[in-house]
C-alpha cells in the first residue's frame, strides 16, 4: 500500500471504529479501499468511515474534481456492498448521494 498524501484518523472507542478521511488524491482511492480490506482481515472491522464528496468542486490537485466525485462514489457503494459499514461524506457543498450521512460545514464557532 501507498502512503497517502493526507492524514487519516482511526477513530475507536469501545469496540467501535471509524475511519476518518478528510481528504484525497485519485491515487489515494484505491489505498483507502486496501486499508478497509485489511482491517476486516486483520479482524479489525469499521463500523463507519467518514469520506470527501468533491461534490461540486471544480478542481482538485491535477484531477478534475467531478472524475474524483465518481471515484470516490465507486470506492462507497463498493465499500457499503461488501463490508456493510456506515459512510459518511464531507460534501464540497453537494450532498453525497451515496453516503448515509452528510456533514455540514460550520461557518464559525465564534459566537457560541
Amino acid at each position: 500500500m501507498r502512503r497517502p498524501h493526507a492524514f487519516w484518523w482511526l477513530v475507536s472507542y469501545s469496540g467501535v471504529r471509524v475511519l476518518f478521511i478528510g481528504d484525497l488524491w485519485a491515487e489515494d482511492v484505491e489505498t483507502a479501499g486496501q486499508f478497509v480490506s485489511k482491517m476486516f482481515e486483520k479482524n479489525l472491522p469499521l463500523n463507519g468511515m467518514l469520506l470527501p464528496s468533491f461534490g461540486g468542486v471544480k478542481k482538485h490537485g491535477a484531477c478534475v474534481a467531478r472524475e474524483m466525485s465518481l471515484s470516490v462514489e465507486g470506492l462507497a457503494w463498493r465499500l457499503k456492498d461488501a463490508f456493510h459499514i456506515t459512510l459518511g461524506a464531507l460534501p464540497h457543498p453537494v450532498k453525497a448521494e451515496w453516503a448515509d450521512y452528510n456533514a455540514v460545514r460550520l461557518e464559525s464557532l465564534a459566537g457560541v
